[in-house]
C-alpha cells in the first residue's frame, strides 16, 4: 500500500518566513528525516530523505505542496511552489 502524505504549507510573510525545515515525528527529534547525503534541494524533485539528514531549504516565502512517501526506501519529498 501507499503511504505517501501531502502536506500543504502556506507562509506569505516574507519577513517571517523560516526558509529550512526537516519531517520530525512524534512531537520530538529523536527521529527525523533530512536531506540524504549528497542529494541537493530542488523543487519538483523527488528528493531522497535519511534519518538525521540536511536541511531542506526554500529561497522564498509562499504556497507549498510537499509530499512524502514513507513507502519508498528510502523515503522521499517532493516540494512544489504554487
Amino acid at each position: 500500500g501507499s503511504e505517501s502524505i501531502i502536506l500543504k504549507v502556506t507562509n506569505t510573510d516574507e519577513a517571517t518566513i523560516n526558509p529550512e525545515f526537516k519531517v520530525r515525528f512524534n512531537g520530538g527529534w529523536d527521529y527525523n528525516l533530512g536531506l540524504a547525503a549528497g542529494v541537493e534541494f530542488a523543487l519538483d524533485t523527488e528528493l531522497a530523505l535519511a534519518p538525521d539528514g540536511g536541511n531542506l531549504k526554500v529561497s522564498e516565502a509562499g504556497d507549498y505542496t510537499i509530499t512524502l512517501n514513507l513507502a519508498k526506501s528510502p523515503c522521499t519529498m517532493t516540494v512544489s511552489k504554487k
